[in-house]
C-alpha cells in the first residue's frame, strides 16, 4: 500500500518537473497571479513570478543533466561503496559529489544562461520600475534604437558567456 503511495509521489514530481515544457511561462504566471491575489502585495509579484518562472523553465534540464550522470556514477560505483560501508549521505559527500561537481557547475550555468534570456513572464508583469535585459533589448528594438539593442544584446550574450564559463569551472 505505502509502495503506491511513493509511486505516485514520484510521478506527480516527475510531472511537476516537465510541466513547464507543457504550458507555456504566460499561462504559469497568469495562473500565479491569480494564485497569489489575495496573499502577496502587488510590489512584489513579478519578483515572485519570475523567480518562479525561471526556476521551472530549468528544472527539467537541470533534473536531465542532472540525474542522467547520477544514474552513470551509481552504476560505476555501487560496488566499491557496499565493500566501503557507504550509504546515503556519506556516499553522497565522499563519493558522488566530488564526481558531480563539474555536472553540477554546468548545470547551474545553463539555470543561469536560460533565466537571462527569458522574456516570457517580463512581457506580462513587467514595469518602468522591474525589467529584465531582454525586456530592455525589446524596448529598444521597438522605439527603433537598433544600435542600443545591439549592444545591449553583445552585452547580455558576452555576460551569459561568462556566468556560462565561470559555473562550468566550478
Amino acid at each position: 500500500y505505502w509502495f503506491i503511495h511513493i509511486l505516485l509521489l514520484k510521478k506527480f514530481i516527475n510531472l511537476s518537473i516537465m510541466l513547464y515544457l507543457a504550458v507555456p511561462a504566460i499561462v504559469l504566471g497568469t495562473g500565479l497571479f491569480i494564485l497569489l491575489k489575495g496573499f502577496v502585495s502587488y510590489n512584489y509579484f513579478p519578483i515572485l513570478i519570475l523567480v518562479f518562472s525561471n526556476v521551472m523553465l530549468c528544472l527539467p534540464f537541470s533534473v536531465n543533466i542532472i540525474q542522467s550522470h547520477s544514474i552513470y556514477l551509481r552504476k560505476k560505483h555501487d560496488k566499491l561503496c557496499s565493500s566501503l560501508g557507504l550509504r546515503g549521505w556519506n556516499r553522497f559527500i565522499i563519493i558522488d559529489f566530488p564526481a558531480m561537481k563539474n555536472v553540477f557547475g554546468l548545470s547551474l550555468g545553463l539555470c543561469a544562461c536560460l533565466s537571462l534570456g527569458d522574456l516570457s513572464v517580463i512581457a506580462l508583469f513587467g514595469s518602468q520600475n522591474f525589467q529584465t535585459i531582454p525586456w530592455l533589448i525589446y524596448q529598444y528594438m521597438a522605439s527603433y534604437k537598433m544600435s542600443e539593442a545591439a549592444s545591449t544584446s553583445t552585452l547580455l550574450i558576452i555576460f551569459c558567456f561568462l556566468l556560462f564559463f565561470i559555473f562550468s569551472r566550478i
